[in-house]
């Protein structure tokens, strides 16, 4: 009986430590801007004090990916300073021709928006 207890305070500690706390996720949705391709930008490219803001960035990495001929975005996420951005593409390849592919990608974007630490990883589709 006392072990049944027991097994069953040790449960409802750990659920009550698995949660999150809402400002948590908060700070984390004000800081990531995750886009997709699907979804429209409807801010303006520039800010009224001449700074891009993050999807204006999103579009020019994405222009760059689909003027690249056999790639497509899947998304791009900006946090800070850092760019992850998720390319795919119909191609068969090894894994030697993925990583100099993907050096290929985040050299041409680099080019364009040199501000940001870019990773790139490519897919198949």
């Amino acid at each position: 009986m006392l072990r049944g207890f027991i097994v069953i305070l040790i449960i409802l500690l750990m659920a009550g430590c698995n949660g999150k706390s809402n400002s948590t996720q908060q700070s984390h949705s004000e800081n990531m801007h995750l886009m997709n391709t699907s979804n429209q930008d409807k801010q303006p490219i520039t800010s009224k004090d001449g700074r891009s803001p993050a999807s204006a960035d999103v579009k020019r990495a994405k222009n760059v990916i689909w003027e690249m001929r056999g790639y497509t975005p899947h998304y791009v996420l900006i946090n800070g300073k850092d760019m992850w951005v998720n390319v795919h593409t119909n191609d068969r390849l090894t894994s030697r021709e993925r990583l100099k592919k993907q050096a290929e990608i985040r050299n041409k974007l680099k080019e364009v928006l040199p501000q940001y630490d870019i990773d790139v990883k490519l897919e198949e589709q």
